[in-house]
């Protein structure tokens, strides 16, 4: 994934105040420094994402579980009228800092939606307050 196209989609993004009210799994997710991060919202390609987009099982997780997974992600969209809608309502997060940018929560939902044929996926993006990526620090000296 690149992390400097990601950053700057970031900076553009609209600002969102504590994500994991909206998403109390997120608590479990987050570490403790990640609390203070920026959040913003973005639009971002699906295929971008440093993910497995298949349905394929997570290593080491009992595939009758992910299929279960699986249909509970494709049920729930259904329950929200779509995936534009269910994305407003849990986004998959995307974090970003000196290492570069991964996925930390919602690899099902975007599986689910890129089998369905969408996209693009409204995501948010933590990054740490005044992160800037290396490549543009160092062009800024």
């Amino acid at each position: 994934m690149d992390a400097f196209k990601v950053f700057e989609l970031y900076e553009e993004g609209e600002p969102v105040v504590a994500p994991w009210e909206a998403d109390v799994r997120l608590e479990d997710l987050l570490l403790e420094d990640e609390y203070d991060f920026d959040y913003r919202a973005i639009t971002f390609p699906i295929e971008e994402v440093d993910c497995d987009l298949s349905l394929d099982p997570n290593p080491g997780n009992d595939p009758d579980c992910e299929a279960e997974r699986f249909q509970f992600v494709r049920d729930w969209v259904a329950d929200m009228g779509g995936y534009e809608n269910a994305f407003r309502r849990k986004p998959p997060l995307l974090l970003l800092n000196d290492v570069g940018c991964f996925l930390a929560d919602g690899r099902h939902r975007l599986a689910c939606a890129w089998q369905a044929g969408e996209r693009e996926a409204r995501m948010i993006v933590g990054a740490p307050k005044g992160y800037v990526p290396a490549i543009r620090a160092a062009a800024v000296v």
